[in-house]
C-alpha cells in the first residue's frame, strides 16, 4: 500500500466514524423523543419502534435465502443454543435501554454503555489473557473524567433539572389526586 492510499483509508475511516456518531446521536434523540413523548406503555412503544426493523430483517433474510446457491435450508438454519442466548440477551438489553431512555436520558444511556465496557474489560482480564493497551486506558480515563464532569456535585444544571423533575412529578401527582376526587 502506498502513502496516498493510507491517507485515503484514514480519511474514509474518520469520515465513517463521524457519520456513525451523527446517525447514532440522531437515532438516540429520536428514540428518546418517541419514548418520552407518549403515555403508552414502554412495551407497546418498543413494538412500534422496532416493528420496522423486524420487517426489514425478514425481507433481507428472505432475499439472502433466495440468493443462496447451496441446498435449501430453513430460515433459522444454524441457530444453536448459544445463538438463542445471544438473541434473548439482545432482546432483554433492548428492554433495558428503552426503560433508561424513557425514565432518564440519552447521556445516561451512553454512560451506562461505557460502564458496561469497563466491566467487560475487567472480566476479560480476569478470565482470559486480555491486556488493555494504552489507547483503551486513555479512553477509560476520558470516560471517568466525563462521568465526573456530568454527575459530579458541582453540576448545578443537573441538580436544577432534578429539582424541576421532582416538582413536575409532584404537580402531576396532585393534579391526578384532584381529578380522582372530582
Amino acid at each position: 500500500m502506498d502513502d496516498t492510499s493510507d491517507v485515503d483509508a484514514q480519511f474514509m475511516g474518520f469520515f465513517l466514524c463521524l457519520t456513525y456518531a451523527f446517525l447514532s446521536a440522531l437515532a438516540g434523540i429520536f428514540t428518546e423523543k418517541m419514548l418520552k413523548g407518549s403515555k403508552q406503555s414502554t412495551h407497546l412503544q418498543n413494538v412500534e419502534i422496532y416493528a420496522w426493523s423486524i420487517v426489514v430483517n425478514v425481507v433481507i433474510g428472505m432475499w439472502e435465502k433466495q440468493q443462496a446457491t447451496r441446498s435449501p435450508t430453513t430460515f433459522l438454519y444454524g441457530f444453536t443454543p448459544i445463538t438463542w442466548v445471544v438473541v434473548i440477551n439482545g432482546a432483554l438489553m433492548g428492554q433495558c435501554v428503552s426503560f433508561v431512555m424513557k425514565y432518564s436520558n440519552n447521556i445516561v444511556k451512553v454512560f451506562a454503555g461505557c460502564i458496561a465496557l469497563f466491566i467487560s474489560t475487567f472480566l476479560s482480564m480476569v478470565f482470559t489473557s486480555f491486556r488493555p493497551n494504552l489507547l483503551l486506558i486513555l479512553g477509560f480515563g476520558v470516560t471517568i473524567v466525563s462521568l465526573y464532569l456530568y454527575f459530579g456535585p458541582h453540576n448545578e444544571v443537573l441538580a436544577q433539572e432534578e429539582r424541576n423533575r421532582k416538582l413536575k412529578a409532584a404537580e402531576t401527582s396532585s393534579r391526578d389526586r384532584l381529578q380522582d376526587i372530582a
